[in-house]
């Protein structure tokens, strides 16, 4: 990476002016994608480079961040002069995103003089005055800047040590602006970035004592300053991320996951059937005498794996088991999985009008549809791909919305990302079984055509469901916490989880649209870059039940770090990558 002048941040920036003297929005080059939310809750944009997510060009990443309180008239001169910038995009060796954090993005205006407050101290995206500090914080980790250039007011005291595009050698930052929190921390603990600060008089290029714009400079003149010769930690730790094979990812998320199961639930059993899949895969008999050794006490008796009030994350917490009981012929297996399709069934063997503990949410098209397939393939029992058909159209009336997408309940219309990852992956994974049942040539006549139904069926709910998804999928590659609104954050297991359905769906020849695979890939793509080498993931939604607005879903946590529902879904996603990888005849890093 050459050293360049911080003259040369940023490219050439077009913004016609209109009759107001504001600037034209969105600018004719390069692209504005919304990254979230501000704290009063308007789109928080960013304009970047038009190949802004192309990790391997060897260009330098400018990140700069202009947040200039309620001062509406250095807003709109900073986007008014960003047009005098005569720097040019690859030709200059530059990739760049400007975010301008609006005027208004502060519930109470008088509040902004204070600017934002960095790094964030609440939980990410639910504490309403740390929102717009949490967006770009972590808009940052993804993003992989080389320099984080720090745009602030000219009327706010405490910056004004900064007018000249003074570095920070003798402590003029303030010690919570961004620049400075920045040189002092990890960003979102993926790395640290060089950080610069200036003025909105010098960003604009002016001479001391003057009101005129310089013409000869550019939008970030800065005195000669320069940039560094070398990438920044955080960009090479997103391209470390980014070079991993499938299979990579795998063994660096199974250090941390899919270790132990202390109740039968989806959480952790979906990161063991992984571990059982890789052993599979790899033909590893350490791995799958680990998982014996998981499954025991549930096997024998010593634990329950079914206690009387289980609920829908305890029945798809049987997948495991039905994995094993395929895996060993296991008896002991194959009843606890009956056990959890009879919870169907009332105490005269009628069925239920669909499975219970479904509260109303499209979580339950997962929590019960491949369940109640396994049983049926692993006791030849018709009436539970019966159930298996009721409960899908009974999910399906309450929470397939007129576009394709699922509400997550009928408390309000919000399509919940992993009110919709959970019905793709649990038909994804229930056609999985029904294929393999119906290869069995001695298959009973009923039990035959009903699975022929049935799988055509899911089939045709998946792959409409799935053509609706790709209409939100977004210019990284994600999709989310609510699908269809892009001030959302964007959300990792809602991706995971479509990714998977996508990614198998192809494979098994379940959907044919070369699309399907091509957002696949781009989904795993965003994935490998929130997933660290030690287990850590990058805004994962924590918890949540049946919400009574879209606000309620905007507002639950992201979480950064561990996670042991995240880990288990990046997992599957993971493995299944890896499967495609291991199908290719050649060039089996194609699919990185």
């Amino acid at each position: 990476m050459r050293s360049l002048p911080l003259s040369c941040l940023l490219v050439c920036l077009s913004f016609p002016l209109l009759a107001d003297d504001t600037a034209k929005w969105p600018p004719a080059t390069g692209q504005v994608i919304t990254i979230g939310r501000t704290d009063a809750g308007a789109p928080l944009q960013a304009w970047v480079d038009p190949d802004a997510f192309n990790f391997s060009d060897g260009r330098t990443r400018i990140a700069a961040v202009i947040d200039v309180g309620t001062h509406q008239d250095e807003y709109n001169s900073l986007l008014t002069h960003a047009a005098q910038s005569a720097i040019t995009r690859k030709q200059d060796n530059i990739c760049y995103a400007v975010l301008f954090v609006p005027p208004t993005a502060l519930p109470a205006a008088g509040e902004r003089d204070r600017l934002l407050s960095f790094p964030p101290k609440g939980s990410a995206y639910n504490t309403a005055d740390e929102r717009t500090a949490a967006t770009i914080w972590r808009f940052l980790a993804w993003f992989g800047p080389d320099v984080v250039l720090d745009v602030h007011s000219d009327h706010v005291t405490e910056q004004q040590a900064t007018q000249n595009g003074a570095d920070d050698k003798d402590g003029q930052w303030s010690k919570d602006c961004l620049a400075a929190a920045v040189k002092a921390n990890s960003i979102a603990g993926c790395g640290h970035a060089t950080p610069h600060r200036i003025s909105c008089s010098l960003a604009l290029g002016k001479q001391r004592g003057s009101e005129t714009p310089r013409t000869d400079g550019g939008l970030f003149q800065t005195s000669g300053q320069k940039l560094p010769s070398e990438s920044s930690e955080l960009h090479e730790e997103v391209k470390r991320r980014l070079q991993r094979t499938p299979a990579e990812v795998v063994d660096q998320l199974l250090v941390v996951y899919g270790h132990d199961l202390k109740t039968v639930m989806y959480q952790p059993a979906l990161a063991v059937l992984a571990r059982l899949e890789t052993a599979r895969m790899r033909s590893d008999n350490a791995q799958l005498e680990q998982v014996a050794e998981i499954l025991q006490p549930y096997l024998d008796g010593s634990k329950v794996a079914l206690p009387d009030n289980a609920n829908g994350s305890h029945f798809a917490g049987h997948l495991i088991i039905a994995e094993w009981a395929r895996e060993r012929d296991d008896a002991k297996a194959i009843e606890l999985v009956r056990k959890v399709a009879e919870r169907g069934f009332d105490k005269s063997g009628n069925p239920l009008t669909a499975m219970p503990s479904h509260s109303e949410m499209s979580d339950a098209v997962f929590m019960s549809c491949p369940i109640l397939v396994s049983a049926a393939e692993l006791t030849g029992d018709v009436r539970y791909l019966d159930m298996a058909r009721r409960h899908l159209r009974f999910m399906k009336k309450l929470c397939v919305r007129d576009d394709g997408l699922y509400r997550h309940s009928p408390l309000c219309e919000a399509a919940w990302g992993r009110g919709n990852g959970f019905p793709a992956l649990g038909l994804a994974l229930a056609l999985t079984d029904l294929d393999r049942m119906l290869t069995q040539p001695d298959l009973h006549a009923d039990l035959r055509q009903n699975a022929t139904e049935l799988r055509e069926e899911m089939r045709q709910s998946l792959e409409a469901h799935l053509s609706a998804l790709l209409l939100h999928q977004d210019e990284t590659g994600m999709w989310q916490q609510v699908i269809d609104d892009p001030v959302s954050y964007r959300e990792m297991t809602s991706t995971c989880m479509i990714g998977f359905a996508l990614t198998r769906g192809v494979q098994r020849g379940w959907l044919s649209d070369p699309e399907f695979a091509a957002a696949a890939a781009r989904a795993w793509e965003a994935v490998k870059i929130r997933t660290g080498p030690k287990g850590e993931l990058l805004d994962v939604c924590t918890g949540t039940g049946k919400q009574k607005t879209v606000e309620d879903y905007y507002n639950r946590t992201a979480i950064l770090g561990r996670d042991e529902r995240g880990g288990a879904m990046a997992l599957m996603f993971a493995v299944e990558r890896a499967k495609l990888n291991a199908a290719l005849p050649t060039n089996p890093d194609k699919t990185r």
